[in-house]
């Protein structure tokens, strides 16, 4: 005769199926109007899962996004191209966002051009951290995992700030 085994296997989630639920929640985030039609992005994230996630709940409202995963491409980016919103994950390679911000905000100083948003994106969401990006001249932060409606309340908040100081 022959032997008969049972047992109970529970499975974590994978990065996928995060990254389906974000896309999910999506749906329950209202619109959100950009002033002046539709916003360009620049999305600095080493993590290709990271990237996938942003990049639906940047096309939710309408973004146009271009993405990069690193700060040293995130700055040659900003020389070939003009965006209205920065979105720079603090901990990447190459450069991180702490000094791709650093190099931006003295290439603004050199050229008297208006500050543009730029948003940290960070695992660490301590007190401490926030106080860093700041001082590094970011100009505001989200923690990761980013949700929906924080993400676009913020991109709402920064656009029209940027939209308006352009005008």
């Amino acid at each position: 005769m022959g032997s008969t085994f049972w047992f109970t296997a529970r499975f974590a989630k994978t990065a996928s199926s995060a990254q389906s639920a974000s896309v999910a929640n999506l749906k329950s985030v209202g619109s959100v109007q950009f002033p002046s039609g539709k916003a360009r992005i620049l999305l600095a994230e080493d993590n290709p899962v990271n990237q996938k996630v942003a990049l639906a709940m940047l096309r939710k409202p309408g973004c146009r996004t271009d993405v990069v995963a690193n700060g040293r491409d995130a700055v040659k980016a900003l020389k070939n191209s003009s965006y209205d919103l920065v979105l720079v994950d603090c901990q990447m390679p190459v450069m991180d966002g702490f000094e791709a911000t650093r190099i931006i905000r003295e290439k603004e100083a050199e050229t008297k051009s208006t500050a543009m948003p730029i948003i940290a994106l960070t695992a660490s969401a301590m007190q401490a951290d926030r106080e860093r990006c700041l001082q590094a001249g970011m100009s505001d932060f989200i923690a990761k995992p980013i949700q929906p409606k924080e993400l676009a309340e913020m991109l709402a908040r920064w656009l029209a700030t940027s939209r308006n100081s352009s005008e």
